[in-house]
């Protein structure tokens, strides 16, 4: 059985047009996977900010559903960055003022 490999391709944004090119590019995209000898399972990773050109948060939700049946699509929120913090701050000891700065735009 050939060994599978797991690649990703995160994508940080404000602009929704980013959906449009994930639409647009998803077929090239896995025909680069296809020319290695393994079997390549792709997740696109997707970390908008709806504060930076106050784009409403459904606008990062426009992929074509053809794109969900052959690629993952995991969406980080800027509440997922929230709960991140507060799990570090609980389990790990972390300074919330540190954790914060780190993560900057996604805490406001």
């Amino acid at each position: 059985m050939k060994k599978q490999i797991n690649f990703g391709i995160g994508f940080v944004t404000g602009r929704s047009n980013v959906c449009k090119i994930i639409n647009n590019y998803y077929k090239d995209m896995l025909s680069q996977a296809r020319k290695y000898d393994k079997k390549i399972s792709l997740t696109i990773f997707i970390l908008y900010d709806t504060e930076y050109q106050h784009t409403p948060k459904e606008e990062f939700y426009n992929i074509d559903k053809k794109v969900f049946e052959k690629i993952k699509i995991k969406y980080i929120t800027p509440e997922c960055i929230k709960r991140e913090i507060k799990h570090l701050v609980e389990k790990n000891n972390f300074d919330e003022k540190d954790l914060n700065l780190f993560f900057r735009a996604w805490t406001c």
